[in-house]
């Protein structure tokens, strides 16, 4: 089977494509299909007309037209149309029903009416995007189309495959019939995977057991790599060193600050510096709209700004040293449209990992942890149970062993792309 993956932006800047397509098309080639990437790279135009194979995936970045304003837009979604046909594919799975890929999924739609072509038309929905309208800088113009386009593509597609438990839901309210819907949860990515030796030991006495005579220390969030002497020069160790976090508890925050209030996060760094001072946050990432900034500044004025170390967004290479820096991470959300609907890659990267976590009761977060036996489930706005949560994890190393072993057995087993694709061909199979 011939299959043609369109998305509606490049791989570098956004994710969907990168973490969702890219890992579901090479599990698909894995199973003998023949899939290509055609994508729009305007969102990284130095990628644009370029043409490459990744783990024999092949990927197509479209040229950019020389066109602007609307011309631009229709010239880009008919070149997408273009490439795509011309690889006569049996199926033509659209991820995200809106923007470019939306506007070629009509085109599609209107060409196989008209017997231009035959290929099966599956829409891939990973977000409720109209709540983005509400958060994203868009037009006038822009929110009025995408709130069309997602309905009307999600109503006009062969089938439908869907990231997270709650859009089922969201797409049955259209009128959509559930066999037409099919649950493809992000599973796990594959990044590079130094070997990490854990220095997150609450205690300085810990940690000379630890080091002291170039210790060999197997840590489960390693099960199965070889291990190598420990020593100073360690990345975890020199992160550690560098924020002066030797022998402390840390809290990993690793967020885009879109998923909960800065107030409440604020309430919980207070109440655990009350109640453990020696506790520092370790923040990677970075908000929309500099909201770690402000983060800072509220810090500042209640007096913890010195327990928060922000990092800001560091190489995906790089991602494992910090994750093993942390005693345990805390994930939370408030319960709104956009966090029940998304299916979130940065979770399932900390439970890849091996972190132990504390995340809100919402969403996509009750599929990827298992209560009290991968990590920890709070009620949303229930602050003061999550404080109670992070304290009993970064006061147990036992337990944080214990969960970091478990969620990394657990997630590779549920998660798989090797597993989560045979939902994909079921749908690609449909009549």
């Amino acid at each position: 089977m011939n299959i043609v993956m369109i998305g509606p932006f490049g791989l570098k800047v956004k994710s969907t494509m990168r973490e969702r397509a890219l890992p579901m098309a090479k599990a698909l080639l894995k199973k003998g299909y023949a899939v290509t990437l055609v994508i729009p790279s305007w969102d990284n135009p130095e990628d644009a007309g370029k043409h490459w194979l990744d783990e024999n995936v092949e990927i197509v970045s479209i040229p950019l037209p020389k066109k602007k304003g609307i011309l631009f837009h229709i010239t880009l979604a008919s070149w997408l149309v273009h490439y795509a046909l011309e690889k006569e594919p049996d199926v033509i799975h659209l991820f995200k029903p809106k923007a470019y890929s939306g506007l070629a999924h009509v085109t599609l739609y209107m060409l196989r009416k008209l017997d231009r072509h035959q290929a099966k038309l599956i829409v891939d929905e990973d977000d409720w995007e109209q709540a983005w309208n509400e958060i994203n800088d868009y037009s006038f113009a822009e929110k009025k189309l995408f709130a069309w386009q997602e309905p009307w593509g999600l109503c006009h597609a062969d089938r439908i495959t869907v990231a997270s438990k709650e859009l089922i839901g969201m797409v049955e309210e259209l009128g959509v019939q559930s066999h037409k819907i099919h649950y493809v949860p992000n599973g796990i990515r594959h990044m590079e995977k130094p070997y990490v030796e854990n220095p997150v030991l609450i205690w300085e006495i810990e940690m000379r057991k630890m080091v002291s005579n170039g210790h060999i220390y197997r840590h489960p969030r390693t099960k199965g790599v070889t291990p190598v002497s420990y020593n100073q020069s360690n990345p975890t160790i020199q992160i550690r060193k560098k924020y002066n976090l030797m022998g402390k508890p840390v809290v990993l925050l690793y967020t885009r600050f879109v998923e909960f209030t800065l107030t409440d996060l604020l309430t919980v760094i207070i109440a655990l510096n009350q109640r453990l001072p020696t506790a520092h946050w370790l923040i990677v990432g970075e908000g929309f709209f500099g909201e770690e900034k402000e983060l800072a500044k509220m810090a500042d004025r209640h007096g913890v700004a010195d327990k928060l170390i922000f990092t800001g967004w560091v190489p995906q290479k790089d991602l494992p040293y910090y994750f093993a820096t942390a005693n345990v991470a805390f994930y939370p959300y408030v319960d709104t449209l956009i966090n029940r609907t998304k299916c979130s890659v940065k979770l399932l990267d900390l439970l890849t990992a091996g972190v132990p976590v504390v995340a809100s009761q919402v969403g996509q977060n009750i599929e990827y942890i298992v209560h009290g036996k991968t990590g920890v489930l709070i009620p949303p706005h229930d602050l003061d149970v999550m404080t109670e949560a992070l304290i009993t994890i970064l006061t147990n190393f036992d337990l944080q062993l214990k969960f970091g072993e478990a969620t990394v057995e657990y997630v590779n087993k549920m998660f798989n792309w090797d597993k989560l694709v045979a939902e994909v061909e079921a749908a690609y199979a449909c009549d």
